[in-house]
């Protein structure tokens, strides 16, 4: 992780598994959610995580891009539907 505590880089979160509060496995980070701060900071609000394959589609893996029809149904078939949004206050580390 980071060595200075206030800040956090993609690379200290994403592959990471992250357990639920009984401390099973809710998969490994694939994505970060991060919203724009009043000091002009972003704060990580959220992770995207998946205990199955992940791969990568310009974006198409989240609910909010539109494309080409038939990506848009691979991308929903294949690669959103594993993937659970976790809020960031109920991300838990576990021990690698």
């Amino acid at each position: 992780m980071a060595s200075d505590q206030d800040t956090l880089r993609a690379s200290d979160l994403l592959g990471r598994n992250i357990i639920d509060g009984s401390g099973r496995p809710r998969g490994h980070i694939v994505d970060i959610v991060a919203d724009g701060h009043e000091r002009g900071h972003l704060e990580v609000t959220a992770v995207l995580a998946t205990a199955g394959p992940w791969g990568r589609l310009l974006g198409y893996e989240r609910d909010e891009v539109r494309g080409p029809w038939i990506i848009e149904v691979l991308a929903r078939r294949v690669l959103r539907r594993h993937v659970k949004r976790v809020p960031w206050s109920q991300v838990r580390f576990a021990e690698d």
